[in-house]
């Protein structure tokens, strides 16, 4: 997951970097995209947190709409 997590970090910098924050979030679909990647980020840095399985669900169900 933390390879994924990484990966997709990456692209959503490279893309604001190359089309500006402001033009990056113009597209819902890289907004959806940064809210996904946040997610992972948070769900990795509290990994050893216990009841933080709704973000897991919460990213899962986004991945769907």
């Amino acid at each position: 997951m933390q390879v994924f997590t990484t990966i997709f970090a990456a692209e959503a910098a490279l893309k604001i970097i190359a089309l500006g924050l402001a033009k990056y979030l113009h597209d819902k679909w890289n907004c959806f995209d940064i809210v996904i990647v946040i997610l992972s980020l948070v769900e990795l840095g509290l990994a050893n947190v216990k009841g933080l399985s709704i973000l897991r669900s919460f990213r899962l169900v986004c991945q769907f709409l």
